[in-house]
């Protein structure tokens, strides 16, 4: 018989929501295992006060001291349920740093600091993983990472440019989640606005069409989402520091 694969747990807070997840976590440890192929096991909870009496929970797995946490190689996942910024952010920021993937549930944590914790774990090469913060917990903040980072909103984009109507939106309808949240997320995972990501898009595929002298500056324009062709050189010469018909001419003249 194979052995199963135990991952250990780091747990930070058994408040209502901690104790609710250590709960959960015991309960439900063999259809997790049966679904996984591997059982969660908490090693440390870390709480506040330690000689408060907890019913129902292992006295010896609490303690106080972060290190004992984040300096524990077997622990490879991190749940936060504290609350509140701080301490909240350096020790989320700490373990993902550490390659430890974490889940949090801290709403006002995530909306304020979210694009900074992303980053740590993509310095870690960790998850942070948020699902419980968001959209009542609905499982989407994994499909739309991949999502951004499959380069699929891209490809969606990318299908759109010379819509002069297209708009996060549409983007949000072929994703089936709420445009709302998209835009969140969007910020958090690409560190632009939809806006800002478009815009670098169109420009960047106006350049390339411009390449191509066949094709007038009002066509260049008209396949790239802007319908007046002068409000199109405004545009491009903000992002290019250039005018389309001076970059034409600079073409001419190097070739």
């Amino acid at each position: 018989m194979t052995d199963t694969k135990t991952i250990k747990v780091g747990l930070l807070g058994l408040g209502t929501v901690g104790t609710g997840v250590y709960k959960l976590i015991g309960r439900r440890s063999e259809e997790m295992q049966q679904k996984t192929g591997a059982a969660l096991e908490i090693k440390k909870i870390l709480v506040h006060n330690m000689k408060r009496v907890r019913q129902g929970v292992d006295q010896n797995l609490l303690t106080d001291q972060w290190k004992e946490i984040i300096e524990d190689d077997e622990i490879q996942i991190v749940i936060e349920v504290m609350g509140g910024i701080e301490p909240a952010k350096t020790m989320i920021t700490e373990a993902l740093k550490a390659g430890k993937n974490v889940v949090s549930a801290n709403k006002d944590l995530i909306a304020e600091y979210g694009k900074e914790l992303y980053d740590a774990a993509k310095e870690g090469s960790a998850d942070f993983l948020f699902e419980a913060a968001v959209a009542g917990g609905i499982p989407i903040i994994r499909p739309l990472k991949q999502c951004l980072e499959g380069n699929r909103i891209d490809e969606i984009m990318g299908e759109h440019l010379s819509d002069l109507q297209f708009s996060l939106d549409d983007v949000a309808a072929e994703l089936y989640i709420s445009p709302n949240y998209l835009r969140q997320l969007f910020k958090q995972a690409s560190g632009q606005t939809f806006t800002e990501h478009l815009t670098e898009m169109r420009m960047k595929e106006a350049q390339r069409l411009l390449d191509d002298e066949s094709l007038k500056i009002y066509e260049v324009a008209e396949r790239t989402g802007y319908a007046d062709s002068r409000y199109f050189s405004v545009c491009y010469k903000k992002y290019w520091h250039i005018t389309p018909t001076d970059y034409r001419r600079t073409l001419q003249e190097s070739g």
